[in-house]
């Protein structure tokens, strides 16, 4: 837009509330919460910062949806059937180094201070589900003619003797490594892709 995005944020609320006005929709303006100002997101960054300290905050490489026209990442629900809703040009992986909290670290406490909550039992419910805590086990799965395993989380260990293949990710860090010429593939306008690679049980 050629706009700073300060400035064009600013704009945008500025309309919205004009609309809501318009539409003599009644709200609490003195409850208003502004992410875009600083005496907000400085809080946020504060609360990072501890959980930096804490080692809640670490560094990864994952995968994310990449439009290589707008090159932006993109959310899952701005993906429309394999495209950019912004603009319709095909939608790939790309793995970014990026920020990821330990959420796991807490799910005990988390799903317990649910209780303490004024909130509405379905809302509690969709937290307590977001939040996912499961029980299984982690399995290896020795790789032939390889130093290597490919570990398998499974909440249903008793189901395995009847396993009979296993599916690696296209972003699993073997699947490059392993795919063969039969398996591997480069799609037009998409610079690496590897399929999900099926491994059979003898």
């Amino acid at each position: 837009m050629g706009v700073h995005p300060k400035e064009s944020t600013a704009q945008n609320i500025e309309n919205i509330k004009r609309q809501i006005g318009e539409i003599a929709a009644i709200y609490d303006w003195d409850m208003e919460v502004n992410t875009t100002d600083p005496e907000f997101y400085k809080w946020t960054q504060w609360i990072f910062v501890q959980m930096f300290k804490k080692g809640l905050a670490y560094e990864k490489q994952m995968p994310i949806n990449w439009c290589p026209s707008c090159k932006t990442g993109l959310a899952n629900e701005e993906v429309v059937n394999g495209k950019c809703e912004r603009c319709g040009a095909d939608v790939t992986k790309k793995n970014l180094r990026q920020w990821m909290l330990k959420i796991t670290e807490n799910t005990d406490r988390l799903l317990g201070d649910l209780d303490k909550l004024d909130w509405p039992e379905k809302f509690k419910k969709m937290q307590a589900e977001w939040i996912g805590k499961n029980h299984g086990a982690e399995v290896d799965f020795k790789l032939e003619d390889r130093d290597e395993a490919i570990t398998v989380y499974t909440t249903r260990p008793d189901t395995l003797h009847a396993a009979t293949f296993m599916v690696l990710a296209p972003q699993h860090k073997l699947a490059a490594e392993l795919a063969t010429d039969e398996t591997y593939h480069c799609p037009k306008k998409t610079m690496v892709y590897t399929p999900s690679l099926i491994w059979k049980f003898i």
